[in-house]
């Protein structure tokens, strides 16, 4: 059960950084949001 919910709190906390990624990337911050992704990346969150 506490599984379950230790999932769902990382799936929104994902979903929140997906959309502040996509509002940078709306603002024409590209190179911030690149590299947020590249960190996500090799830290291996992504």
């Amino acid at each position: 059960m506490q599984e379950q919910e230790v999932i769902e709190t990382g799936l929104i906390s994902k979903v929140k950084e997906f959309w502040i990624d996509g509002i940078t990337l709306c603002r024409g911050n590209i190179s911030s949001s690149r590299f947020r992704t590249m960190t996500n990346l090799n830290r291996g969150e992504f």
